[in-house]
């Protein structure tokens, strides 16, 4: 059994490029405690590392974005095609990075008028088969692992760039934490973007609620929409209604 949990907890760890002892408390519902000791454990394997405040990944050992983009697929298609039905002629939209957000243009119409900024590879890709589209790609710097372009610059371009609908992907929502992901390089993109944009949608599976990665990019009071593939959990579905959110 521990053996398994270990297991279970490194894997998720290398999926998540990083995770804090609480996410991971609750994750894997065991104590504080019995995380640190289970961290302990695998550090002596030489997968992980300490950070303050949780663990990460080592490079060599990270997930690639193939291999997660395989996880919950049928799920991310079912999101990605919700989120292709509220882009319209003329819009001007941003499309993050991330496993969810992949497959928004294989539901586009081809003949679509309208302005795409991105700073994922995938979507550069496929953005250049459609004739009326307008690609606008920021960052600089092309992460392997998340097949996106980045610098701790590209945030000063995103601020004055005009984005009416954002689609944004997330390694885990929270109550307590709002909209969370795992890289400090994507971090500043991410957070620039769901501040800036005039409608926010927050596109995540049902693996990805109650779950917190290490950095916070946005809080709810940004979000316009949250696009998923089932029900959310009853608190979390309140929670929406409270603040005005929109759950399809």
């Amino acid at each position: 059994m521990k053996t398994k949990r270990i297991n279970e907890i490194e894997k998720y760890v290398k999926e998540n490029e990083s995770a804090t002892i609480d996410e991971l408390s609750n994750e894997f519902d065991i104590s504080i405690n019995t995380v640190r000791r289970d961290i302990n454990e695998l550090e002596q394997r030489g997968t992980i590392e300490k950070v303050y405040g949780g663990v990460r990944a080592k490079k060599e050992n990270l997930i690639n974005f193939t291999q997660r983009s395989t996880s919950h697929a049928e799920e991310k298609r079912i999101i990605a095609e919700k989120a292709a039905a509220f882009i319209e002629e003329n819009d001007v939209v941003f499309i993050d990075s991330g496993t969810t957000t992949i497959d928004i243009l294989d539901f586009l119409d081809p003949k679509l008028r309208c302005t795409v900024i991105t700073n994922s590879l995938d979507i550069i890709e496929r953005v250049v088969s459609f004739p009326n589209i307008t690609l606008f790609v920021v960052g600089s710097l092309f992460r392997k692992q998340t097949r996106s372009f980045v610098t701790m610059s590209a945030e000063k371009v995103v601020m004055h760039l005009n984005v009416n609908k954002a689609f944004m992907a997330a390694t885990g929502v929270s109550i307590k934490n709002g909209v969370t992901n795992s890289s400090q390089e994507e971090y500043w993109i991410k957070k620039e973007v769901a501040e800036t944009a005039a409608q926010v949608f927050v596109l995540v599976d049902n693996s990805k609620f109650d779950r917190a990665a290490l950095l916070t990019y946005s809080s709810f009071d940004n979000v316009s929409y949250v696009l998923t593939d089932q029900e959310p959990p009853k608190e979390y579905s309140d929670y929406f209604k409270e603040k005005k959110i929109i759950v399809v």
